[in-house]
């Protein structure tokens, strides 16, 4: 029994509607009279599998609250409204997870990237490689500001659209002679799109069968190990977050050697960049 509950009516005016509050299917077409407990709970409406309204509602002891979807959505056009789109949209990020950790690359501050979004248009991307050749210290690390543009579903995912502004530095040591070291030093600004290519290659429900071939000197622990390393990639396939982006950069490079013709140069270029993370 509820302790403190209001109720809701719903009226769609479409018999293949199917209303849904807090993830639980209620009924088809309308909802009259439906008891809720006081406070704040998810709807969605639904037809053919799809979207077409989502909004939280609120109820209050005693009261009913009375929600007419046909003000706002028209489903004879099949066509949901902007706000329920991006409603979802924001609400299935949320099931992503707001960290990711992945390889960003394109720019002389490309490396490992941990991104970050502490709020729905907010985000924060630090990027950051080491490697040590020869006699030579290859280092980068740069800082990255992310602005959400748009957010919008596509399967069971999101498609982000956003903005890049950051600040990197690039050095290549000589661990020998100094003389030979140079630096890097970028500003940039980018726009980007960050999908799951998994998506795009959804299983229509059947079942998926692999062929392994296997020879006559394969051993029993070679073969599950063929197997452990096949699944292991398609399951980070399937969880990876791709990224595209297109921009300008501004390098500002330093040259130590006292036989380079100047002691510095700068350079304003169109670039290409990308990557690719896994949200938890």
């Amino acid at each position: 029994m509820l302790l403190a509950a209001g109720q809701v009516n719903i009226f769609t005016g479409d018999s293949a509607a199917e209303i849904f509050i807090d993830g639980q299917f209620i009924a088809k077409e309308q909802v009259v009279q439906h008891p809720l407990s006081a406070g704040t709970h998810y709807l969605q409406v639904k037809k053919n599998n799809a979207v077409f309204k989502s909004r939280t509602i609120e109820t209050q002891d005693g009261q009913t609250e009375t929600i007419v979807l046909d003000d706002f959505v028209d489903y004879k056009t099949n066509v949901p409204s902007r706000g329920s789109l991006e409603m979802e949209a924001l609400r299935v990020r949320e099931t992503r997870g707001n960290m990711a950790f992945g390889w960003h690359g394109g720019s002389p501050a490309s490396g490992l990237s941990l991104k970050w979004w502490p709020g729905e248009k907010l985000g924060l991307q630090a990027v950051g490689y080491a490697n040590k050749f020869d006699d030579n210290q290859d280092t980068r690390a740069g800082g990255r500001l992310l602005f959400s543009l748009n957010e919008s579903v596509f399967q069971n995912s999101t498609f982000t659209t956003y903005l890049a502004l950051g600040v990197g530095r690039s050095a290549l040591l000589n661990t020998v002679d100094e003389n030979k070291n140079e630096t890097y030093d970028l500003l940039e600004a980018a726009l980007g799109l960050e999908f799951k290519i998994a998506d795009f290659f959804k299983n229509d429900g059947g079942t998926r069968t692999r062929q392994v071939v296997i020879s006559n000197e394969s051993s029993a622990l070679n073969v599950l190990l063929a197997e452990f390393l096949i699944g292991l990639g398609e399951g980070i396939l399937k969880m990876a977050h791709w990224s595209g982006e297109i921009g300008v950069e501004r390098i500002f490079t330093r040259y130590f050697s006292p036989d380079a013709d100047q002691p510095s140069s700068e350079v304003l270029r169109l670039k290409f960049s990308g990557g690719c993370h896994i949200y938890f």
